[in-house]
């Protein structure tokens, strides 16, 4: 019986990592007539938003990555452990040779991902401060990713829509900008994991500080080529 039981767990766990690839994929499809064709088509990747996403971050990497433009890019693989997102929306931007065509898949209560991972070439700007559980937060998340997996999702009140004429938010950055951020992040890690120490009730109140950092100019036409500006900044909201 018991042996049984952790059999269902496996499955369950692989049908809802294939469950979340999937809709992503299928919504591909969702390109009207007149805009779509095989061939000609080309993914740009995911724009990311959340209002607000706690969790674990496991391990932050920098890898190699494949996208539509280019066979090898740099990108920053972000690892989460246990994760809830608010105000989650993935955007597919596909180019087509009419224009851009943007396939959004929405939820309207609070996400549940396990073992959620994040291939991104812009973490884009967020905000950061204590959880009351796990060892980041971040609020006004908007990123590019190029894969998203995860093991485990519960999407409640699901929405897939899609849009036309949309423009390219963020560009993928260079090498030496996503270093900086993984570092950012890191220390981020390590600033919150001392306060937690000296204060385990932190996390219930929030005040806002923000750096005095300048953001970089984002394009709204698709370059093949990494921008080489200064990473956007990360603002951490510090508990009391």
């Amino acid at each position: 019986m018991l042996q049984k039981t952790v059999i269902d767990l496996k499955q369950r766990r692989k049908l809802f990592r294939i469950g979340l690839i999937f809709i992503i994929a299928m919504s591909g499809f969702l390109i009207p007539t007149n805009h779509s064709s095989a061939v000609e088509s080309i993914l740009i990747g995911f724009v990311i938003e959340a209002d607000q996403l706690e969790g674990t971050i496991k391990g932050t990497n920098l890898i190699n990555g494949e996208t539509a433009d280019q066979p090898s890019r740099p990108m920053l693989e972000l690892k989460f452990e246990h994760t809830t997102v608010k105000g989650l929306k993935i955007k597919k931007l596909v180019k087509t040779p009419n224009g851009i065509v943007t396939n959004i898949i929405s939820s309207g209560d609070t996400v549940l991902f396990n073992n959620l991972s994040l291939s991104v070439t812009n973490p884009g700007e967020f905000e950061t401060y204590t959880p009351a559980s796990g060892n980041i937060g971040l609020k006004n998340v908007k990123l590019l990713a190029h894969l998203v997996t995860s093991d485990h999702s519960i999407l409640p009140k699901f929405n897939l829509s899609f849009e036309e004429g949309g423009k390219v938010e963020l560009e993928p950055m260079n090498e030496t900008v996503l270093k900086m951020v993984k570092s950012n992040i890191e220390t981020i890690l390590i600033s919150q994991a001392n306060q937690a120490s000296i204060d385990p009730q932190g996390g219930q109140d929030q005040n806002l500080a923000k750096d005095n950092t300048s953001e970089p100019s984002v394009s709204e036409e698709s370059d093949a080529n990494p921008i080489s500006e200064d990473p956007q900044p990360i603002k951490t909201i510090d508990a009391d």
